[in-house]
This record gives C-alpha cells, sequence and structure tokens, in this order.
C-alpha cells in the first residue's frame, strides 16, 4: 500500500497519535522539509541517465520508430545505441533511491530527439526536437507526471535536465551539403564563419532537407532565421557561443524573439509536468544576456504555479571559480555546478595530494557571493557522464584502498560547503573506461563487452548483471552518510570556517561548520595520507560529540583539541556549546581608494582588526553600493574571512559616481562602518608605457594576465616596455628578466592591476586613455618619476636536490592535440623543451601525462602560475612559426625548499645566428617585418608573397649590424646560392609569377646554402603538405601502399576494404598511422577512434586503432589539415560495392569501371577515359570501390580498358544483396563467393 506524503503531517509528528496514513512521513524526528518548501540545500541529489538506469517497459525500446538501427536506434549491445531504459523504470525503482537518503533526482534530458544521427543514438537525450513530448524511447507525458506524483509523495524532488544553446541538427547548409543532408564530397565539417565574415556579407544558406521542415516542435524552431548559422564551432573565442556545438543547430539567443520562445516553451513544461527546478546544459556556449532575462521569467513563472523553491543550476564546464562565477552573479543563475570542487577532490583523494587544493579553492568562494546566492549552493560532483567517473579516476580497479577512497571523496561531498550528487552507478562502485560513452554503463544487466570487463569497486559483480544492490558497501556507506546529513541542519547549511590544511603533502585538512545565527558548532577533519594523522588545535569547547568516524578520535584537554584521523577517513564532531560571537573591532579597506577610478571587476577586502587570532571569527560583512547618494542597493555578504567582495561595475554607464558601503557586525551588533566615493570609467590605455627603473638592467619583460594570456619576451629600450592592455584584462603580472644562455634571471614580478593603470592615466584630445606609468627598483607604480636607492628583489631558483615537479612534466596543448611533449629539467628550477610550432593563437598547460597531479596553468596570482587539479589554459599567439622553446620557471624565495613562484616564459629560438633576422628588399620598403623562422631541422625559412618581377633584397636583423648575401649577386628559382656574411651588394631576384616563395637556408660552416622554391600561385589551393601521406598498418603489412588524396580546401580522402584479415596480430583492433613514404617527415598518431568519431592527431603519437569489422567493410579516411601539426582524422564506415577482378597474368594497367546508376555517388560516376581503378590488391587479383548512397538500387557498370571490354554484356547488380562480388577475366558472370569464382577460372 503506498501513503501519499502530506505536506501538514509534518508538524503533527511532534502529537503523541497520529493517523496510520501519516506513519510514512514521520518515521524520523528529523524528517525533512516537504519538497514545495524545502531548501535545496537540505537535498541529496541523484544524477541519472534514463536509457541506462532500468527497463520496465520494453515495449518502447524502439520509441516510435521501426525499421533498422539505424532508423529506431535502439541496440543494447553497444554503448552508443540507446538500451531501453525508461522513466517507468525510475518508478519502479524509487524505492531503492529512497531508502539511499536520495532527495532529489536529476534526469538527464527526457524530451524527444532526433533518434539518430551519425554513428549514434540520442539515448542521452541532447538532442532535442520536440519540446512539448517526452521521448517515446522513454515513455510517455503520463509516465512522466506518474513518476513525479510518486517522488513527490515521498517528498523526493524531481529535476529536469533541459538545452536552450541548440536543438537536433537538421539546418544544413548549401556550402556544406548536398540536397540530402549529408556532406559533400570531401567535407566532415563546416566550417565556422566569423561575426567580421558575416557583417561583410560572407554566409552560409540554411536549408531543411526534404522530410525535416516541419521535424521541430514548436513550429518556430523550423525557421533557419531563429539560428546564428554560422558553422561548427571549435571552442575558441566567439565560435564557442555563435557556432554549431558538434554540428547541432546552434539558437541565436540574442535574438529577443528567441528569448521569449524559450522562456515560453520552458514556462509550459513546469505547469505541464510541475518538476522541482533544471539542470541547464552547455551554459557557457549561450551568450550571458539571455540567462539574465531566462532565470528570473521561469523563476517566478514557478512561483506562480506554486512551486516557491523551484531550483536551476547550470553547467560550465570550467573549474575556474573566477569564470564560473560570472554565470550566478552576472548571468543570475541560481548555481552552477562546482566543476573546481570536483578538481580539487580528484587532486586531494584520488592522486593523495596536499589538502591545500581544498583551501585554495574555498578561499575563492567569495567569488560567488552576490544579493541572491553564495558557494552554499553549489553542486558538489566528484564524476560524471562527461568526463568519466570518479572509479576512473582512481584507476578502475577493486582495491580495498580503492575502496576507502571512494567513500571519503563522497563524505566531502556531503560534509563539505555545496549540495552533494551523486552520479548513478557510482553506488554500486562502477568505474568505467573514461569519459563520455565508456562512463554510461547500465545499471540493468549489461551485453556491452566493453562494460562488463570493467572491475567494480566494493563488489565481485560486474555490469553482467543487474546492480541494485542495497548491501553494496558504497550503497550502504551513502545512505548512512545521507541520514547524518539529514539529522545535522549545520552540516547543510552551516557556514564553512577554515582551520588547517596540511602543506606540500597528504595529511589533514580541518574546518568549522557554524551556524551564524546561534553558534552551533560541529568540526570536520578529513586525511587523506594512508597513515593516521594527528593535529592538536586550540578550542574554546570543553568538548565534542562523534557524528561521524572514530569514538577515539578526539580530546579535549584545557583548551586543546587533540585529533587523530585514521587514514584515508574523516571524522565529524559536535561541540559541546555555542561559538563565542567576536569581539568589537574595526577593518581597512584595501584594493580601492577614496576617488578611484571603478573599471571592470573590482576586488575589494576588508582587513578586519584582529581576526586572526579568533578560532571561529563570527563577524558579517554587508556591502552596498549608492548611485549619486540614492538609496542603499545590497551586494553581497561575506561571512567568511577574507572578507571579500568581486563586484562588476560594468553595468553602470562610465561617469557614475558610486558610493561604496562596507558594514561590519558579529552576531549581536553592527560594529563598525566605512564607505569610499568612485568613479565608473570602463577604458583602458590605447598606449600603455611602464618606465621600469631596472636598477638589474634587465633586457626583456614578459607579462600574464589573470586568465592565462600571455604576452613577451618584450624588448625593454632605456628602462621602458610598451604593454597592451586588453579590454577584458583585470590584471596582468609584469616581470623583467636577462637569459645568459642557459639559465633566466628573474627580478620580482610585480602584479599590475586595472583600477592601478586605468586611475594613473591621462586622456588625450581624443577622448582615448594614454599611460606613461613609473616603476620604480621596489615595484612601486606611479604616474611620476619615483626611483629608490635599493636595487630590485631577485627571485631565487629553486635549487632542491631533486626537480621540483618531478620528471613527467610535459607541454600539452593545440601544438600537440593535447598529447604529451616532454619537457627536460635543467636544474636551478628550470624546465625547459624546444618545439616547432606553427603561426598563430595557442592554448596549452604544463601537465604531467595524466593530467593530475601536476597541472599548471591560470589564473594568474601574485606568484605567477597556478598549480592545481584543472587550471585554466594559457593563452599566447605565434606570430612568426619554428622552434620555440617552452619555459617553466620555479623560485624558492624563503629557500624552504618550496616553490614560491611559478612563471612562464616562451621564447623563439634564433638558432645559430642567435638573433632575429628578416628578408628586407624591395618586397617590404626594406623593414625588418617579419623575422625568419627556425626550426629543428636546423633550417631557417621563410614564405613570402611576390609579384611577378624582379627584387632586390639582403638578410639582416633590426639594426643592420649583421647582414648576409648571396656571393652571387643573381639568385635563380630552385638553384642553390650561397649566402656569406662577407660584405656585398644586395641580392636579386626575377620571380617567374605572383605567387608565394618559400625560402630556406641550411647552415653550412659560418655560410649558408639558400634555395628558393616557387610555392602556390596567388589564390591558387595546393596539398597541405609537399609529401604524399599513407595509410599504413596492420592492413597492408605496414606498407606505403595506400595514399590519401588531396580534395582541395585542406581536406584529404581515401577509401580502403578492411575486414577481420586486417587484424594481423589479432588483439580485436586493426592498428595504423599516417605516415610518408619513409616515416620521415609525416608521421601521425594518437590513440584508438570509434566510426564516426573525430581525432586530433599527434606527430609521431602512439598508433591509432579501430575495432576489427566482423566482415569486409568499406572504410572511409577524411583528414582535415587545416592544422597541419595537428590534423583532424575521421573514419567512417560508408556505403559500397567491393569489386574483385582476377586476371591470368596479372595485367591490371588501364582496367577500371565505368558505372551508372540513381544509387551510385557522385564521385564513383566516372568518365569513360578515367574509369574507376582497382586501386588495392588481395590473394583473388585486385578490388575497387564503387561508392553508394543507396544500396537498394540497381546499378549498372562495364569493366573494360580503353575499348577493351571484359565480358560483351554490360553488368548488373543490387548492392544491398551482396556487397562483395568477384570477377573474372573474360567472363561475363558475377560471382557472390570467392570460391565459387576461382572454381570458374
Amino acid at each position: 500500500m503506498k501513503f501519499k506524503f502530506n505536506r501538514r503531517l509534518l508538524t503533527a509528528c511532534a502529537g503523541v497519535a497520529v493517523l496510520v496514513a501519516g506513519l510514512n512521513a514521520c518515521k524520523d524526528p528529523n524528517q525533512l522539509t516537504h519538497y514545495l518548501d524545502r531548501d535545496v540545500k537540505d537535498d541529496v541529489f541523484y544524477f541519472v541517465m534514463p536509457d541506462r538506469f532500468h527497463n520496465a517497459n520494453p515495449d518502447n525500446d524502439l520509441g516510435d520508430e521501426s525499421g533498422s538501427r539505424e532508423q529506431h536506434g535502439f541496440d543494447p549491445t553497444d554503448k552508443a545505441w540507446y538500451h531501453g531504459g525508461d522513466i517507468q523504470g525510475l518508478s519502479a525503482k524509487l524505492d531503492y533511491l529512497e531508502e539511499m537518503g536520495i532527495t532529489a533526482i536529476w534526469m538527464t534530458p527526457i524530451l524527444k530527439n532526433k533518434a539518430v544521427q551519425g554513428q549514434s543514438s540520442a539515448y542521452h537525450g541532447y538532442w532535442t526536437l520536440d519540446f512539448t513530448q517526452i521521448d517515446p524511447h522513454l515513455g510517455s507525458n503520463d509516465d512522466l507526471k506518474a513518476l513525479i506524483e510518486d517522488a513527490h509523495s515521498r517528498n523526493i524532488k524531481v529535476f529536469f535536465d533541459i538545452i536552450t544553446n541548440h536543438t537536433a541538427d537538421v539546418i544544413k547548409y548549401e556550402e556544406c551539403h548536398d540536397v540530402s543532408g549529408e556532406y559533400q564530397e570531401g567535407l566532415t565539417s563546416c566550417d565556422y564563419k566569423s561575426l567580421a565574415q558575416i557583417e561583410a556579407g560572407d554566409t552560409f544558406t540554411p536549408f531543411l532537407p526534404a522530410g525535416e521542415e516541419y521535424a521541430k516542435v514548436p513550429e518556430w524552431l523550423n525557421d533557419p532565421a531563429y539560428y546564428h548559422n554560422q558553422g561548427d564551432t571549435t571552442f575558441s573565442g566567439e565560435n564557442s557561443v555563435y557556432g554549431d556545438f558538434f554540428g547541432l543547430d546552434d539558437l541565436n539567443t540574442d535574438d529577443p524573439a528567441v528569448v521569449a520562445g524559450m522562456i515560453e516553451i520552458f514556462n509550459n513544461i513546469v505547469s505541464e509536468f510541475k518538476p522541482d527546478g533544471f539542470r541547464i546544459d552547455t551554459v557557457k556556449h549561450v551568450n550571458i544576456e539571455f540567462w539574465q532575462q531566462f532565470s528570473p521569467a521561469l523563476e517566478a513563472h514557478a512561483k506562480s504555479v506554486g512551486i516557491p523553491q523551484f531550483f536551476m543550476f547550470g553547467e560550465v564546464y570550467d573549474a575556474n571559480p573566477s569564470n564560473l562565477s560570472q554565470f550566478t552573479t552576472k548571468g543570475n543563475l541560481p548555481s552552477v555546478l562546482d566543476f573546481g570542487f570536483q578538481g580539487a577532490v580528484r587532486s586531494v583523494v584520488a592522486d593523495q595530494q596536499a589538502p591545500t587544493a581544498l583551501r585554495s579553492l574555498f578561499e575563492a568562494d567569495d567569488n560567488y557571493n552576490d544579493s541572491d546566492s553564495d558557494a552554499s549552493r553549489l553542486m558538489n560532483f566528484i564524476g560524471n557522464h562527461d568526463m568519466g567517473r570518479f572509479g576512473y579516476f582512481l584507476g578502475g580497479e577493486d582495491t580495498p584502498v580503492n575502496l576507502k577512497k571512494t567513500k571519503l571523496a563522497h563524505s566531502m561531498m556531503y560534509f563539505l560547503r555545496g549540495i552533494p550528487v551523486v552520479y548513478y552507478g557510482d553506488e554500486q562502485g562502477f568505474t568505467g573506461d573514461g569519459g563520455d560513452q565508456d562512463s554510461r554503463e547500465n545499471m540493468d544487466a549489461s551485453v556491452v563487452d566493453s562494460f562488463n570487463d570493467n572491475q567494480l569497486i566494493g563488489t565481485l559483480a560486474t555490469t553482467a548483471v543487474d546492480n541494485f544492490d542495497q548491501k553494496h558497501p558504497i550503497y550502504r556507506y551513502l545512505k548512512k552518510l545521507s541520514k547524518v546529513y539529514r539529522s545535522h541542519p549545520v552540516l547543510r547549511s552551516g557556514v564553512q570556517v577554515e582551520r588547517f590544511a596540511q602543506a606540500d603533502t597528504a595529511g589533514l585538512y580541518v574546518i568549522n561548520r557554524v551556524d551564524p545565527t546561534t553558534g552551533e558548532t560541529y568540526l570536520i577533519a578529513l586525511n587523506n595520507a594512508d597513515e593516521v594523522k594527528s593535529i592538536e588545535l586550540e578550542t574554546q569547547f570543553k568538548g565534542y560529540q562523534v557524528i561521524w568516524g572514530s569514538k577515539k578520535s578526539a580530546s579535549v584537554n584545557q583548551g586543546t583539541l587533540s585529533l587523530n584521523v585514521k587514514g584515508l577517513d574523516i571524522v565529524v564532531l559536535k561541540a559541546k556549546g555555542k561559538a563565542e560571537d567576536s569581539p568589537t573591532t574595526g577593518f581597512d579597506i584595501v584594493g580601492i581608494n577614496e576617488g578611484d577610478i571603478a573599471s571592470g571587476s573590482l576586488q575589494i577586502e576588508a582587513l578586519v582588526q584582529g581576526v586572526e587570532t579568533l578560532e571561529i571569527p563570527t563577524y558579517k560583512l554587508d556591502f552596498s553600493y549608492r548611485v549619486d547618494g540614492g538609496e542603499a542597493i545590497p551586494i553581497a555578504s561575506d561571512l567568511t574571512a577574507p572578507y571579500q567582495l568581486f563586484w562588476d561595475v560594468s553595468q553602470f554607464d562610465d561617469g557614475t559616481r558610486l558610493s561604496l558601503e562596507l558594514n561590519l557586525s558579529n552576531r549581536d551588533s553592527q560594529l563598525s562602518s566605512q564607505s569610499i566615493e568612485l568613479l565608473v570609467d570602463s577604458r583602458v590605455p590605447s598606449e600603455l608605457k611602464i618606465d621600469y627603473q631596472n636598477g638589474n638592467d634587465r633586457s626583456y619583460a614578459y607579462s600574464v594576465n589573470q586568465s592565462g594570456s600571455m604576452q613577451g619576451p618584450l624588448p625593454v629600450s632605456d628602462g621602458i616596455v610598451d604593454l597592451h592592455w586588453g579590454a577584458n584584462d583585470q590584471s596582468n603580472l609584469l616581470f623583467f628578466t636577462n637569459f645568459d644562455g642557459e639559465f633566466y634571471t628573474v627580478d620580482q614580478p610585480v602584479l599590475l592591476t586595472r583600477n592601478q593603470v586605468v586611475s594613473m592615466s591621462s586622456e588625450s584630445d581624443s577622448g582615448e586613455l594614454l599611460a606613461h606609468l613609473y616603476l620604480n627598483n621596489a615595484g612601486e607604480l606611479s604616474q611620476d618619476a619615483n626611483p629608490v636607492a635599493q636595487s630590485p628583489m631577485v627571485l631565487n631558483p629553486y635549487s632542491g636536490a631533486t626537480s621540483p615537479f618531478g620528471d613527467d612534466v610535459n607541454v600539452r596543448g593545440g601544438l600537440n592535440g593535447w598529447g604529451a611533449d616532454p619537457v627536460q629539467y635543467l636544474g636551478m628550477g628550470h624546465y625547459k623543451v624546444s618545439l616547432d610550432i606553427t603561426s598563430g593563437d595557442l592554448e596549452f598547460k604544463f601537465a604531467d601525462s595524466n593530467w593530475s597531479p601536476l597541472n599548471v596553468g591560470g589564473p594568474i596570482t601574485e606568484y605567477g602560475l597556478t598549480k592545481s587539479a584543472n587550471p585554466s589554459n594559457l593563452v599566447t599567439n605565434i606570430a612568426v612559426g619554428g622552434l620555440t622553446q617552452f619555459n617553466l620557471l620555479t623560485f624558492d624565495q624563503d629557500m624552504d625548499g618550496v616553490v614560491d613562484y611559478i612563471l612562464p616564459v616562451l621564447d623563439a629560438d634564433f638558432g645559430p645566428l642567435g638573433q632575429a633576422m628578416y628578408m628586407r628588399g624591395d618586397h617590404n620598403g626594406w623593414s625588418a617585418d617579419q623575422r625568419l623562422s627556425y626550426w629543428s631541422d636546423g633550417l631557417y625559412r621563410h614564405s613570402v608573397s611576390l609579384a611577378a618581377g624582379a627584387i632586390s633584397f639582403k638578410f639582416a636583423n633590426a639594426d643592420w649590424s649583421l647582414q648576409y648575401s648571396a656571393i652571387d649577386d643573381e639568385v635563380s628559382l630552385d638553384q642553390v646560392a650561397i649566402v656569406s656574411s662577407i660584405e656585398s651588394p644586395n641580392d636579386s631576384f626575377e620571380a617567374p609569377a605572383a605567387a608565394k616563395y618559400e625560402i630556406s637556408l641550411e647552415p653550412i660552416g659560418a655560410d649558408f646554402e639558400m634555395l628558393i622554391e616557387q610555392g602556390a600561385l596567388l589564390g591558387e589551393d595546393t596539398p597541405s603538405y609537399a609529401r604524399d601521406i599513407f595509410i599504413r598498418g596492420e592492413m597492408n603489412g605496414w606498407a606505403a601502399q595506400t595514399a590519401l588524396s588531396y580534395q582541395g580546401l585542406d581536406k584529404y580522402r581515401q577509401v580502403m576494404v578492411i575486414g577481420p584479415d586486417a587484424d594481423a596480430n589479432g588483439d580485436g583492433v586493426v592498428s595504423f598511422k599516417l605516415a610518408d613514404s619513409d616515416w620521415a617527415e609525416i608521421n601521425f598518431g594518437g590513440e584508438a577512434l570509434d566510426f564516426g568519431s573525430a581525432l586530433a592527431l599527434i606527430d609521431n603519437g602512439a598508433d591509432l586503432s579501430f575495432v576489427t569489422p566482423l566482415s569486409n567493410q568499406v572504410i572511409e579516411f577524411v583528414i582535415d589539415a587545416g592544422n597541419i601539426d595537428s590534423p583532424i582524422l575521421t573514419i567512417n564506415i560508408i556505403d559500397g560495392l567491393i569489386v574483385h577482378y582476377s586476371r591470368t597474368l596479372s595485367d591490371f594497367e588501364g582496367w577500371g569501371l565505368h558505372v551508372w546508376g540513381d544509387g551510385v555517388a557522385a564521385n564513383s560516376i566516372p568518365t569513360w577515359t578515367n574509369p574507376l581503378p582497382f586501386f588495392a590488391e588481395d590473394d583473388f587479383g585486385r578490388y575497387g570501390v564503387i561508392e553508394l548512397i543507396d544500396p537498394s538500387l540497381e546499378l549498372g557498370f562495364i569493366l573494360h580498358a580503353g575499348d577493351e571490354k571484359n565480358s560483351a554484356d554490360d553488368l548488373y547488380h543490387v548492392p544491398s544483396s551482396d556487397i562483395e562480388i568477384w570477377i573474372n577475366q573474360a567472363d561475363g558472370m558475377l560471382y557472390q563467393d570467392k570460391s565459387t569464382a576461382v572454381a570458374a577460372q
């Protein structure tokens, strides 16, 4: 018998007698508040993918489709397809979730999807077509309403996962697709068109393929006018917002009609189904102005239909709090998933790094403070369906240590600030093989081999059996966690106060959770080391009650708390008594001064006097502002030290006068207040010169802004350096250096802030800001010369006996497909590697081979780079490609053996000439405009576009003090000339055509051999690589037999017939690489890839591989070489007819196929004089492939060489009956198997 949860019964539970129907509601004296009134901070979330949870209704497995897998999408044997789980399956397992203590269910998207796109189905739910009904694979609208009603009757909330960024991929572009919607020959994507291109009229022509004109609901979504239509995103810069997300149709969320339409869609969903909130996908790929309207509108509507605690949280895939917080403050979203928390827990628990990673994370919580939200509502998680499971981060093995680590990580999710989110299957010890599809196993018994070979933590079971085991040790542990979490409100909502974090090694992390109103206090101590750790802390309490953990973990003696925490364990203590209220005091404001310019994002701190002496400060700092003396408007409140405000003033017009007010109070009363006057100015200097006193005579400067964007080397001339201040720069860390040929010597860096620079700037007659600022040897910035007698402080290089970050340090970024190029440790805290880099934007990090525990990048502090679990990328622009030195510099300023400063330095390698050299001549007005590039093969190279005709030129440095020219003044195309520094006249060269010319200089002793070669005519499309690229692997004995064909526009393509015989070593995969004929210049590898997936290739990477086909298949290889250093490879199984041909004397010269038919692909319909070739050999003879668009249609062909035919009659075949046929010489028969063909010879 099921009893409906009664909201009014909660107050009746205290009575002596209650109705029988209400017993279920009253079984727990700490019963949670009714779901409609409950704060989300009291919830425990369960994140579930319905398709992979439980199949309660096999009748809906095919959705509303029929036919093959490629129509309905159902195939439980393949991880990329629907497996049958449904909404009724969730309803059937509510007892399981309720017993575990789950109070909120978050489902991946459940609206109707486009069932199949490419080589995968929409089992995950992120390809929405119809925003008004549930996907038929998952059930009906009524099924969903029944689930919500049942969950609500148990006091469990239900959250939907929604998408506003995009819909399913329906819209196609005439420039990229054929009329059927398939990519045109040679294309696998539609290159993004920038906003500037769109404005200039360079646009795509969108269309809807026949049959899909009305695929989307509501109807307005079918109009391409409501989409950006700018091509595929590369997740860089503007296209991250305006581009199509993996080809999905990107909504124009700048359009007011789209904003209104999306608000209406989800208001209707709220009205019909009454969910308790939304998780929102791909939030950072939508303009922030959309969220400023969407979020308040949805909250207001939910309240109007009786859901007062409606809650939304966004997915912003970024671990940097300053980036994440933009969407909860400026963007008006109530919360986001805390990727920073996930990274810190992985670092501290999985990798057992120092717990200071946690302290650093929580110290940044003030970024989230505003008038209606803070970090306490962030969603804590440790793994998910995109990045992978926590068990995978532990190595995927079932060991006692991994069980302890899993329990510890989940404990941190519950007891540290934020809201816990359990990922389905983690309670059963699921591990997975990686992210995405590999982390989406079945809870029902699975028939996916790659799932079933995984070990599960805490059990001998596998995913081959169903996994709803309520006796599993992790399930039971989470059930106990939830009970404690529910029983102690301060563990859910209490302010988190930092007490202790072990530095430099695994150990203890200790915090308090405190009720700011009553002073009720808990202490939480975790130990991420393997062995017991102990500590003594000052305490005002006479004793503690152990709530979680060993009863002998704590004792108090005369004001000292002694803690002993077992390895990989956590204890929770409740203090006996209330925290003392903090005494009367005052504060000082730092970060901004009276009358300052307010520009961009301000960081302001109130230094509360004496706070560092208090065990548990109970102060509260309220920040508010007034505009021109008007009403006080709250900004944020801060209840923990440091008391900070992060305030974006870009909302105000330039010239606005603000009064910032700070009010300090404790629990009893207001203690102190101050205000400062500010003037808003959003401009930054168009010209910024830093005049450095330069007491150490440094030659170069470098800078890194707050997000990791780098500048340098910047030449220092008479102490002056020109620094660019970007429109979004809030700070720049500036440092001056010299290089002695081996090591860098660095003056102490200086952190320049935007407010400093803008406040000291002057205005030109045109209204631009200009700044010439003085920086003295003490690091003090001023508008006037401010010299001091002291010399600049020089940083002390790290000088420990071992390297500071170990031996596994790599450069990882776009330059190597995010692979790993090892960095050499030179000593003196200096890591270095020289790599060939092409020109253009570059993003990278310094990290180990596993991205953890070593991962170094942004944000930037006064001490340089951040070493954390998942820092921001470093960003720079390489103006001239070539050999580039990546330097990671570490410094130990106090000589205690611990790294204090981490600085990045990128320098061009100038080769044996030791300085920048330029081609200077008639073509560029004899200027030093673009230097020669030096590459690892020892050659200098230069690419220059020349008009037809004669030019004079020389090679020289910037000041002409070093010059090189040919001994023979006349230089000819394709002829080697000796270039020397011996004084000689200018060289002359006759360019035969308007073209791009490639110049190389090879050192020969003190001279060089110069060669000038003509490249593409201006405007001509030439292959991306000078040498042929071959598919070399097990399928052809690693021989250079099958070359990729250049298709134009940086695209290469080839097809091969590959079957079981290609797996030479029988390991279930076909291994291969893409390389030139002698493996010398081109040798691309990477990792395993799935059919239909794209992979960035890595130079000299590991072998590529794909799963061995069960029968012969036509496999298409496509390379996009837009980035020649890291091209993109896609492999697909395509429709094709494989034609085998045998000739007695093996004389195949000139023989080929003339083909026709409506089902034949355009590229397989040849001319008579240029038939389709038999391009590969087998043990029958040779074979070729006729590519198809519809195998069910009959095709005709003639096998011929010139006018000589193999047989008199034309041949006809329907490929869907047999995809392979065999033909003998002078035989008009088509044989369906090889043995019959051989017997007929």
